[in-house]
């Protein structure tokens, strides 16, 4: 048995391996540095190219104070977008106790008034709402709530993108939930 022609073959055999390895595991770091760069789409929905973030700014109220709301709407398409939004009280769902609370609502329409907002490629805009949610949800107060933030589907600009984000997010009464948890709240007498 001649061993004379395979004594470099192991090692050159190891150090490449050893240099495959190591690409890889830095291929691994760079592709988990940039999911963490953009933990904005992690959490938030995308209609029509604009994702959104909610935070609540007073986690504890009383019932006849208003839940303080920040909201981010961005745009992360390539292109400018006018994209159609309702008040922050119109396109919530309120849950306590594990159950939905029903919203009372001061009119009844089809039509509900929407705002239209124009988004240049990657523009932000930030909406600030005050949402009287012990006046409009029978909440029991000193209980923790959730609260949803939604997308009502019947404002996106045509019927086909509507039947599109049916198929591909769970919908309740034409709305999909922007992010993928609620946000806590208390209410307390």
């Amino acid at each position: 048995m001649n061993l004379r022609g395979q004594s470099w073959a192991l090692p050159r055999l190891s150090a490449v391996f050893l240099i495959v390895m190591l690409f890889a595991n830095v291929v691994c770091l760079d592709c988990v540095a940039a999911s963490q760069r953009q933990p904005e789409a992690a959490w938030s929905k995308s209609f029509n190219g604009v994702t959104a973030k909610f935070k609540i700014g007073t986690p504890i109220i009383r019932i006849d104070e208003p839940l303080k709301v920040t909201a981010v709407y961005r745009n992360e398409g390539r292109q400018s977008v006018t994209f159609r939004i309702l008040p922050l009280i119109l396109d919530v769902h309120v849950y306590q106790n594990g159950r939905k609370v029903p919203f009372e609502s001061p009119f009844f329409s089809v039509e509900q008034p929407y705002s239209e907002i124009t988004l240049a490629p990657g523009e932000t805009t930030r909406v600030e709402d005050d949402l009287y949610v012990g006046a409009r949800f029978q909440l029991v107060p000193g209980k923790d709530a959730t609260i949803w933030f939604c997308y009502f589907l019947p404002l996106l600009p045509d019927k086909a993108m509507e039947k599109l984000y049916e198929r591909k997010y769970r919908v309740v009464n034409h709305a999909v939930a922007w992010e993928n948890h609620g946000h806590t709240f208390k209410v307390i007498k």
